[in-house]
């Protein structure tokens, strides 16, 4: 885990069980759709086949995004997503996630 004390969050890679109504509301924010739109066993599905799942909180524990990777772990690695709460855009947290993605991956 790292943080970021300037701007009061931490990254971490410990995160196959996010909470699906903070993804779903992350979603939401960034125009990807309503919570009605994303069923729960899918969305399950969809975090747990990751192989890593990269997140950002707040300091109360508040998910403020998170990317999803896929690699072989020898050639290839696949950023599947990144996203931001539209609230913490311009705040350096997609940098700080891929600064971590990248400082493990690359």
């Amino acid at each position: 885990m790292s943080a970021n004390s300037k701007a009061n969050y931490q990254i971490t890679t410990e995160n196959k069980d996010l909470s699906l109504d903070s993804v779903k509301s992350i979603y939401a924010s960034i125009g990807w759709g309503d919570s009605k739109d994303y069923d729960n066993e899918d969305l399950l599905i969809a975090l747990k086949r990751a192989d890593a799942i990269y997140a950002a909180w707040d300091n109360n524990g508040t998910l403020l995004g998170f990317a999803k990777i896929f690699s072989d772990e020898v050639y290839h690695t696949y950023l599947a997503e990144i996203v931001v709460d539209t609230a913490w855009h311009g705040r350096g947290v997609g940098k700080a996630i891929m600064s971590k993605i990248l400082n493990d991956y690359a």
